[in-house]
C-alpha cells in the first residue's frame, strides 16, 4: 500500500532539509517537490518546519523537548531522554522517541504499556518481530503505536510513540 500523497510530500520535504544542509544554519527556502508542488522549509536553529499545502511538520533537530502541543497529560511517557521529537499539523499527530535506562526492549515496552493502561488506554494488539516489540493502544482521545528496540548501547532501549488523535 502506498503512503498517502500528504505523507510522501512531507517525507520528501524532510529529505530536502538534509540535502540543502538547512539544519546547520538559520533561514528558509522554498523548493519544488517531485509532484510540482511548492514546499517551504524553515530552519530556526535546532527546530525545522516543513510546510506545504497539505500541512506542516515541525522537527526538534536536537530532540530534547516534547513537540509543542504534545498531550502529556493524556499520554504519559516512560522516563528517558528524548532523542527525536516531531509534530505534524495535518493529522494533529506526534512522533517521540526516548532512550530509557532499561536494557530489555520488551520490558521497556511493557512499562510504556502499563503507563498508558493506567491512563485509560486499551491494547488493540501487539507484534514482536526479532528485536522490535510493538503495541497498539487506544483511548477515547488518542491512538498510540508504541515500539521498543535495542538502544544505542547495551544498557538502554529506545521507545517510540506514534500519537494521533482518535477518530472515534
Amino acid at each position: 500500500m502506498r503512503a498517502p500523497m500528504k505523507i510522501r510530500k512531507i517525507v520528501v520535504a524532510l529529505g530536502l532539509i538534509s540535502a540543502f544542509g538547512l539544519v546547520a544554519g538559520c533561514g528558509s527556502t522554498t523548493t519544488t517537490a517531485p509532484d510540482g508542488s511548492k514546499v517551504k522549509v524553515e530552519d530556526g536553529g535546532d527546530k525545522v518546519s516543513v510546510e506545504s499545502e497539505d500541512g506542516k511538520v515541525s522537527v526538534d533537530v536536537q530532540g530534547t523537548e516534547l513537540p509543542e502541543g504534545f498531550p502529556k497529560q493524556d499520554v504519559p511517557l516512560v522516563d528517558g531522554k528524548i532523542v527525536q521529537a516531531i509534530s505534524e499539523s495535518t493529522s494533529g499527530g506526534f512522533h517521540v522517541t526516548l532512550v530509557t535506562s532499561n536494557a530489555d526492549p520488551k520490558a521497556a515496552l511493557d512499562q510504556a504499556v502499563s503507563k498508558l493502561k493506567d491512563a485509560g488506554f486499551k491494547s488493540e494488539g501487539s507484534v514482536n518481530i526479532g528485536i522490535v516489540a510493538t503495541e497498539i493502544m487506544k483511548s477515547d482521545k488518542w491512538n498510540v503505536t508504541l515500539s521498543a528496540s535495542e538502544g544505542p548501547d547495551s544498557k538502554s532501549s529506545a521507545v517510540t510513540y506514534q500519537v494521533v488523535p482518535s477518530k472515534g
